[in-house]
């Protein structure tokens, strides 16, 4: 039997709950943290088997294998002790990472520096340490009450860290966290920027999906009823200009109205690339502007939505979201990403025959 470590926000307890249920049974060991939940699961499952399971459920973060209980919490680190840990579980002949997640244990150090320190020591003595392409991720874990040492195979997808990490906008300039929806759902669906030279931006006040695009190259038509943060667009917006000179004379098109309003302004648009679709609409009411927007799109598009979620029947909602999404898309796929809040993300593909 293994154990592990699984992680989920706490907005969607009950819903993670029972993805995890439906797999493992319903015994799971609390582990104390700020805004995540945290549960121990024994299973018979292999680290193989979890990462699949991982990969189709959708409001699950993450989950670690957990190697050993190196001491019960306190803030000093004792480096040897992780260090000869490690060594027990590592293979020099293959590379490896090391993550920090801090826990709320209150070690007094920052994760990157623990991180640096331990991956320095273990080159030392003939580990291969690769940032970029390791085999293997080690997770050092910090909770409250003990540090833990776990692993996983890495499987290329949003990282574990990003749960714990990544909040507020890192400083971009002019936007908000929706920089960071965007770019987490391009690399959890593996979408390619050089991919989407145009796309639709179905409400992108304050900008954040927007000025992501833009960084990308992508020339961009959004459409809010709110005012666009300009720092950061404003340089890039050409003249008041027709929707088929858009391609000709600007990166950005900004109309300003919602989606429906304008929806007859945009019905000359053809083959774009992309549909962003960002709206604090009921999931039916924003999964049928999908459908009605697939007319812009070519074949083969994608679109990539969030779904806002109340607290009354999430599935009931996700699932006529999915059924309305289908008249015009396939290979809808969900998943709770990080910088998401009471939401989660849709992809999909343009269908051929719409």
């Amino acid at each position: 039997m293994a154990t592990f470590l699984i992680f989920f926000d706490k907005r969607f307890d009950s819903t993670a709950r029972s993805e995890i249920s439906s797999t493992f049974g319903v015994h799971m060991e609390e582990v104390p943290m700020a805004q995540y939940f945290g549960v121990l699961i024994e299973t018979g499952a292999s680290e193989e088997d979890v990462s699949d399971w991982l990969s189709g459920v959708q409001f699950v973060h993450g989950a670690v294998r957990i190697l050993s209980e190196i001491h019960s919490g306190g803030t000093d680190i004792d480096y040897a002790m992780i260090e000869s840990k490690i060594e027990e579980f590592a293979d020099k002949g293959k590379t490896f990472m090391i993550e920090v997640l801090n826990l709320g244990a209150g070690t007094g150090m920052r994760a990157k520096d623990i991180e640096v320190r331990l991956g320095t020591d273990l080159e030392k003595r003939g580990f291969s340490i690769d940032l970029k392409k390791p085999t293997r991720v080690f997770y050092l874990i910090f909770a409250p009450r003990s540090t833990m040492l776990g692993t996983m195979p890495c499987g290329g997808e949003v990282s574990l860290l990003d749960s714990f990490r990544r909040r507020g906008t890192g400083g971009k300039p002019g936007v908000s966290r929706a920089s960071f929806k965007l770019s987490e759902a391009m690399d959890y669906f593996g979408i390619e920027k050089n991919t989407i030279r145009r796309a639709i931006d179905i409400g992108a006040a304050p900008g954040g999906w927007t000025a992501e695009l833009l960084s990308m190259g992508t020339k961009v038509v959004a459409v809010d009823s709110a005012t666009l943060d300009k720092e950061g667009i404003e340089a890039r917006l050409g003249r008041s200009i027709s929707i088929s000179e858009v391609d000709e004379n600007a990166d950005i098109l900004y109309m300003k109205g919602i989606a429906q309003d304008v929806s007859r302004e945009l019905s000359g648009l053809r083959d774009y690339d992309a549909l962003m679709i960002d709206i604090n609409f009921a999931p039916a009411i924003a999964a049928e502007l999908a459908v009605e927007f697939a007319r812009s799109l070519r074949r083969g598009a994608y679109l990539i939505m969030t779904l806002k979620l109340g607290d009354n029947d999430i599935t009931g909602s996700i699932d006529r979201a999915k059924e309305i999404i289908g008249f015009a898309y396939n290979r809808i796929r969900l998943k709770k990403l990080p910088h998401n809040r009471r939401e989660i993300t849709l992809f999909a593909i343009k269908d051929d025959s719409t």
